[in-house]
């Protein structure tokens, strides 16, 4: 591969974690602006898999306008084709990396074609369970800085979904306006209820429900929020899968979710779609045998051994 760069770039923050896990074995440049790219001189391109009009998009238009390889990497075990889909149109690189078997398998069926399909494993997870041992944090000292109470903190990670899919053809079954709201109506008085907001939602996005009883953390690492979370409540957030990497309690709450999350099928988090069962698990947690967290190993490696054999 020539002594020049890999321009990397995508509107999704997971991807931009994935571009970071493996940058200490290659020369990346992630960029944010379309046009500052036309007068850089690089090898090929990498981007993530934005849905909608994204730099992911824009990046796979501009690699093929020069004849430059480009890669997009699918971090999360979800909405395949939609990712490069605009306007009727399917905007596709000349690769795309995915996690696993699985990914693949639910890739090709969503309608990608198979010889751009590449399992590459997921760096993040990779990293984030080579460095779990090695993160001791005062809880005490965490519960200061965020100003919460020496109660059991229940964290509840969330996500934008009800203007995404509500009154589209990809409806969930629920959003997270209704998981927070039923989790809410289970909470003791020794419970404290924090919601980790995505990244991309706007932080007075819950300033309605704000209480005693609940705060709102948008900036918080995952480290940091392991040790103070007792309870760990999502949805279909790739976080939940870090977070698993790291604890064998994690619950996905899915109230009449029309469509399967992953962390179930890797037995990396509890499926729950009712009321019921989730009080249960609250009050009684079944944990999970975790044995999925080895497979990501070596995927940093590999990957970056991909990038090379493809932009040589």
């Amino acid at each position: 591969m020539k002594n020049l760069p890999v321009l990397c770039g995508s509107d999704d923050n997971g991807a931009i974690q994935y571009f970071n896990a493996i940058k200490s074995t290659l020369d990346l440049l992630i960029v944010n602006d379309i046009s500052k790219v036309k007068d850089i001189n690089f090898n090929g391109i990498i981007t993530g898999g934005s849905l909608g009009h994204s730099i992911d998009k824009d990046l796979i238009s501009y690699s093929k306008s020069i004849n430059k390889p480009s890669i997009s990497v699918i971090e999360h075990w979800s909405w395949y084709r939609k990712r490069f889909e605009l306007n009727g149109e399917l905007i596709l690189p000349d690769f795309i990396f995915v996690n696993d078997e699985i990914a693949y398998t639910d890739a090709v069926d969503d309608g990608l074609p198979s010889n751009k399909i590449i399992i590459a494993g997921n760096p993040v997870l990779e990293s984030i369970f080579k460095n779990s041992k090695h993160k001791p944090i005062d809880r005490e000292k965490l519960q200061n800085h965020y100003n919460l109470p020496k109660k059991r903190i229940i964290f509840f990670i969330s996500e934008e979904l009800a203007s995404e899919f509500n009154g589209t053809d990809d409806e969930l079954g629920y959003d997270e306006f209704i998981a927070i709201n039923q989790i809410i109506t289970l909470l003791k008085p020794s419970d404290h209820l924090v919601i980790k907001l995505h990244p991309e939602e706007a932080n007075e996005k819950y300033h309605h429900l704000k209480n005693e009883q609940l705060s709102i953390i948008k900036n918080i690492d995952i480290y940091s929020l392991n040790t103070l979370a007792d309870i760990v409540i999502g949805m279909a957030s790739m976080l939940l899968l870090e977070l698993a990497m790291l604890r064998n309690d994690i619950i996905s709450f899915r109230p009449n979710a029309t469509k399967k999350f992953i962390g179930h099928r890797l037995s990396a988090t509890n499926d729950v779609t009712s009321k019921e069962r989730l009080q249960s698990l609250m009050n009684f947690p079944k944990l999970i045998s975790g044995d999925f967290r080895g497979q990501f190993n070596g995927s940093a490696e590999k990957i970056s051994s991909l990038i090379k054999g493809i932009f040589e």
